[in-house]
């Protein structure tokens, strides 16, 4: 489930495995499932427009579920005010 630092879900982010095109959309409730390739350590990377992208070393083992839990950082932005002669 990919979270933000306050451990609420982050729904449709994406998580891509490292190194390869595997790829997967997180639901609305911040779940996914990605299938890696057999043993081998990647990471996965986890993006959303709103947040800083976060990768995350992974150990598969095959034929198991790995559970992971990528936080996200919310990006704040200070509004602009138009300027004023």
């Amino acid at each position: 489930m990919v979270v933000d630092s306050a451990g609420a879900p982050v729904p449709f982010a994406n998580i891509v495995a490292t190194g390869s095109q595997r790829r997967v959309a997180a639901g609305a409730d911040g779940t996914f499932q990605l299938l890696m390739d057999s043993s081998a350590k990647r990471g996965i990377e986890v993006r959303r427009i709103g947040y800083l992208p976060q990768t995350q070393r992974v150990s598969n083992i095959q034929g198991q579920v790995v559970p992971v839990a990528p936080y996200l950082v919310q990006i704040r932005t200070t509004p602009q005010l138009p300027f004023i002669d």
